[in-house]
């Protein structure tokens, strides 16, 4: 009875520990920006002719009006001196018919398909150490509408960047909208 009652005490204690959310700083390393921060990404697929916008509206963008979407973030330092970087959340998404960033073409141009979907930016490297290859990039999927008819169409975009200690770039883009 002694034993279950000390489980049962110990329970209690460290279940509040459990549930609760993560503090907005461990110690010196992470950093957890509860208030969020602003995004917005272009991913052009030049070989769909396809261009995404998230986290912004293109046409206010156009016009001068900076709005980005906020999105929770996070960053871990290193030793070595390098800021991992994630950050994820929901964004405003635009798809247009071409892959140039052209404020006259966003302006003229209606999107083939809106909506929100959810993105992950991650970065091992933000603030560019020096002391390892850097990848980073964002991955965004949800379902938008279509401009046209109202439809629900699925949306994939990927963007990968990897530049190398020795300056070497590489670079991976897509947009799927279907």
């Amino acid at each position: 009875m002694k034993r279950l009652l000390l489980v049962f005490l110990i329970g209690l204690i460290v279940s509040p520990v459990l549930l609760a959310d993560p503090p907005a700083q461990s110690g010196f390393r992470v950093f957890r920006f509860e208030d969020g921060v602003n995004i917005a990404w272009a991913i052009a697929d030049y070989n769909k002719g396809q261009h995404a916008i998230i986290g912004l509206d293109i046409r206010e963008f156009c016009m001068g009006v900076v709005d980005f979407d906020v999105v929770f973030a996070q960053a871990v330092f290193l030793d070595q001196g390098q800021i991992v970087v994630n950050a994820n959340g929901e964004a405003r998404t635009e798809v247009f018919p071409f892959p140039q960033f052209d404020c006259d073409l966003f302006m003229n141009v209606d999107p083939l398909a809106t909506g929100t979907s959810r993105v992950r930016y991650t970065d091992n490297d933000y603030n560019i150490s020096g002391t390892r290859t850097n990848s980073f990039g964002i991955v965004a999927q949800g379902t938008l509408q279509s401009f046209d008819t109202g439809e629900d169409m699925r949306f994939n975009a990927v963007a990968r960047n990897l530049w190398t200690e020795t300056g070497e770039e590489w670079k991976s883009t897509h947009v799927n909208l279907h």
